[in-house]
């Protein structure tokens, strides 16, 4: 299994994404390796400028996935029931305490004592309750063996969910900073030269553009807080699935000491 640490602390995109405020994050381009940096202009080439319904679009196929995924994790924690299990191996233990090799024992008590006890059952009884009990055993054991199957089999999904989850965390991360790259150089570019234009100029047109930009970036703002929110949703997911994981892996490894 995957060491038990913070998704949070061992992802190398949190140096430079901050989740305490969300929607005033700074980049930090000297922390991005030269694949991220490439993923993260090319990503910030599908912002055009003006484009509000492209802008709309921005990381929607990737917070509709997480949405889904968020439902099939639902879904998944929702339909597993470890309840038999527990009552299974409950009624394994009980069904080994129920046999008393003492009442084997022919060297005591006495032959007569033996014969004249009431409480006592014969040899045979004995022998034929023990291969009751030594049935019933088996039967329970062949059921704890499918479920622990089925255990390992979740614990192996669930590590696929939690590298999907990561990828989505990753893709989100990506997209939140090549967003606010381009708000950085519409900000620091593109405004002040339509603002510079404006102001050498009569044209009402011209003071339309300002504020047609202005508005722009104010809502490339909210759609990288909405990102944000997704990606908050993908790192509080990765420690709910690590925590059903080691409920699965405590019950199968409970079950392989008990078989």
């Amino acid at each position: 299994m995957t060491e038990n640490k913070s998704f949070k602390e061992s992802h190398p995109l949190d140096d430079f994404i901050s989740d305490k405020e969300l929607s005033n994050t700074t980049i930090q381009k000297e922390k991005l390796t030269i694949e991220q940096q490439k993923q993260v202009d090319t990503i910030s080439k599908q912002i055009n400028p003006l484009d509000n319904e492209g802008l709309l679009a921005f990381g929607s196929d990737l917070q509709k996935q997480m949405s889904q995924f968020s439902h099939q994790m639902l879904d998944e924690v929702q339909s597993k029931d470890v309840g038999p299990i527990g009552d299974t191996l409950s009624d394994l233990m009980s069904k080994l305490k129920s046999v008393n090799p003492n009442e084997l024992n022919t060297d005591k008590p006495s032959m007569l004592k033996r014969i004249f006890s009431r409480a006592k059952s014969s040899i045979n009884e004995i022998f034929s309750r023990m291969q009751s009990v030594s049935a019933q055993v088996d039967r329970i054991t062949i059921q704890l063996q499918k479920h622990q199957t089925h255990l390992t089999r979740d614990i192996e999904l669930l590590d696929t969910l939690y590298d999907k989850n990561k990828q989505y965390f990753d893709d989100l991360s990506l997209h939140i900073i090549a967003a606010q790259q381009k708000k950085l150089q519409l900000e620091n570019e593109k405004l002040p030269q339509l603002q510079q234009q404006a102001q050498q100029s009569t044209n009402q047109m011209d003071i339309q553009q300002v504020a047609d930009m202005q508005q722009f970036i104010d809502r490339l703002d909210k759609r990288i807080y909405d990102l944000q929110l997704s990606r908050q949703i993908a790192l509080q997911t990765a420690p709910q699935i690590r925590m059903i994981q080691n409920v699965n892996q405590a019950l199968a490894e409970k079950i392989q000491s008990s078989i």
